[in-house]
């Protein structure tokens, strides 16, 4: 049986035998090629629990004290505040378009224990933002099918 390469296989380049340490400069560049890819994966995103995984990203060695030099983390950063505040606006919107109070009170406690459970790391005061909002239509929701209620009585 010989070694001959099979044209159908496909090619595949070798690793080098000994890959020296990457320098601190080089782990940064790939660091920022790494923000730029979870950026575009966070504006894909349709949960937030995909945008919270995607802002975190493993820093180590050398790298750490560099931190404030890599612009791709700040703009990381701001991509997943931003998605998150998009994702808020979609659940507030539907929440406002429901109008009866068992499938509001339904969709708020799916909103807050599946989706804004991920804000209360390192989004609280968005957290806090949604679940008042809720809290605000949830009250004029009920106002409304009070004054429904006597309307049809009255």
């Amino acid at each position: 049986m010989t070694n001959t390469p099979n044209p159908n296989d496909p090619v595949v380049s070798p690793k080098p035998k000994s890959s020296l340490p990457l320098t601190i400069d080089e782990q940064i560049a790939a660091l920022e090629i790494e923000c730029k890819y979870r950026q575009v994966k966070v504006r894909q995103s349709t949960r937030m629990k995909e945008v919270a995984q995607m802002g975190v990203i493993d820093i180590r060695g050398e790298v750490m004290s560099r931190q404030s030099d890599i612009r791709g983390l700040k703009l990381l950063e701001l991509t997943c505040e931003s998605r998150m505040r998009e994702l808020i606006g979609g659940h507030i919107l539907e929440l406002r378009n429901i109008r009866d109070v068992g499938f509001f009170i339904q969709m708020r406690s799916h909103y807050q224990h599946r989706e804004w459970q991920f804000l209360k790391g390192n989004y609280p005061m968005l957290f806090r933002e949604a679940d008042g909002e809720a809290e605000r239509i949830e009250r004029n929701l009920l106002r409304n099918v009070e004054l429904e209620k006597q309307r049809r009585r009255g």
